[in-house]
């Protein structure tokens, strides 16, 4: 499969960083952080639960980075990057039925006629929440066509889909989040019908999310601890195999 994005100054910044150049790396952290945090609260539906995989994510992929150089480019290794953490932080996770925007509105309802005064819904809210409960592959699909833009080809590399059956993989994510809304979103006017393709257009329009202005710091500082750490081990394995050299030197003087 043809690798379908340009970027060259990525690569050049990824070689900076793996020779040791920290600033280099902040670039790359600069550049991409806002980008694959969009990714991931979309994938996640949680701002906290984002940042946490996330800073996790980078951490790792900036280690492996000064071992070896990512096989598939920068671009797609970062949105893969994006794709794993998020699979890893919803492992387990289901929607919480209660809390969906149905339920919402229905409690809403009965508040309003017991005399209570309800705002209105967030309705980017409602949106997250259902996006949330469609199907991995659907949603993983969404989000990266409608959240983040990429073409048909780009998203498809990402998710290591052939080319040629990604349109279908797309037009069943449409049918699946129109689904799910149908389900569990706020129940809707009479005559105010809604389509696959008009949800999309709103998913589109939820705009981007910004990382936590403390994000880059917390990476930077888990790499600083994990460096720490690992020499840590280090020094213990050394100092392990001194006393072992010398506790065998003297069995053997004994002996």
């Amino acid at each position: 499969m043809i690798y379908p994005f340009a970027d060259v100054p990525d690569e050049d910044l990824a070689r900076a960083a793996r020779e040791g150049d920290e600033a280099a790396r902040d670039r790359l952290l600069d550049e991409y952080k806002d980008v694959l945090f969009t990714c991931v609260v979309r994938l996640t539906g949680d701002r906290e639960l984002a940042e946490t995989a996330l800073v996790r994510g980078f951490v790792t992929w900036f280690r492996r980075l000064g071992r070896t150089k990512p096989p598939h480019g920068i671009r797609g290794a970062m949105y893969r990057l994006a794709l794993d953490v998020s699979r890893d932080a919803c492992k387990g996770r289901r929607p919480d039925m209660a809390r969906s925007p149905k339920a919402a509105a229905e409690e809403a309802e009965e508040l309003k006629a017991c005399g209570a005064s309800i705002g209105r819904a967030d309705r980017s809210s409602q949106l997250q929440w259902v996006l949330a409960a469609v199907p991995t592959r659907s949603r993983e699909v969404l989000v990266l066509i409608d959240v983040m833009g990429l073409t048909d080809e780009q998203a498809a590399f990402i998710l290591g889909i052939r080319p040629a059956e990604f349109p279908a993989a797309l037009a069943r994510a449409s049918q699946e989040f129109l689904k799910t809304h149908q389900a569990y979103g706020p129940r809707l006017d009479p005559g105010a019908a809604t389509d696959g393709s008009k949800l999309r257009k709103e998913l589109r329009g939820m705009g981007w999310e910004s990382a936590p202005w403390h994000f880059a710091v917390s990476v930077r500082q888990a790499l600083r601890d994990r460096r720490q750490q690992s020499r840590g081990r280090g020094r213990t394995l050394l100092m392990l195999g001194v006393v072992l050299a010398v506790a065998l030197i003297i069995l053997w003087l004994i002996l």
